[in-house]
């Protein structure tokens, strides 16, 4: 028997959105792309170092 539920807390089916910490890379945005990165490391994308 297959259960479609999971029990890990990631894995929730509820519409609640987890807040993650994240900035947009300034240079990338310009260049009308969305890059999220963490703040106070550089993009993956272009290596900016986004705040």
């Amino acid at each position: 028997m297959t259960s479609s539920k999971c029990a890990a807390p990631v894995c929730s089916n509820s519409s609640t959105v987890t807040k993650m910490p994240g900035v947009r890379c300034p240079n990338c945005q310009a260049q009308g792309k969305e890059v999220w990165v963490i703040p106070g490391k550089n993009c993956h994308i272009c290596h900016t170092p986004c705040a």
